[in-house]
């Protein structure tokens, strides 16, 4: 059971590195990307003189807008893996409570199968502790009939 709990502990996290990893590349890639796209503005202002500021807003205004959208696009993709590791997260919750409450009422009907043979086992033994009373109150009696003198001994 220990062993189970440590694979799906394991299964949890692999999915959040994996996430961690895939911002960590993403943030590296923009990183190189604004790098370049800086080299691009400063070679279309170089090419064009004065009037390529123009030109280098409308390649800016691109840039943005096509990494806005490869951005959209990646958090619904995170937010779709995300969902799937919930539902799974959900159901090995539900299993693992199932599991447990299976075992919960095997113990319980363990424990009153026990508790029930202790319950005869002491029944059995007040019996037995009467029968012992009364065998020794009546040899008591025997006892104290043979003690007392018989009228013809005297």
């Amino acid at each position: 059971m220990a062993h189970a709990r440590e694979g799906a502990g394991e299964g949890r996290g692999e999915p959040r590195q994996r996430i961690r990893d895939k911002c960590d590349t993403e943030l590296s890639g923009w990183s190189s990307r604004r790098t370049d796209a800086a080299a691009a503005v400063r070679r279309a202002q170089g090419a064009s003189g004065g009037g390529g500021a123009c030109v280098c807003r409308a390649v800016l205004r691109q840039e943005f807008a096509d990494r806005l959208a490869a951005s959209d696009e990646e958090t619904r993709q995170v937010r779709a893996e995300l969902a799937k590791l919930q539902a799974r997260q959900r159901l090995e919750l539900e299993q693992l409570t199932r599991e447990k409450q299976a075992e919960l009422e095997e113990v319980h009907g363990r424990v009153k199968l026990a508790l029930a043979k202790k319950e005869e086992a002491v029944r059995s033994l007040r019996k037995q502790h009467e029968a012992a009373v009364k065998r020794a109150d009546h040899l008591e009696e025997l006892l104290e009939q043979r003690r007392w003198p018989l009228p013809s001994a005297k």
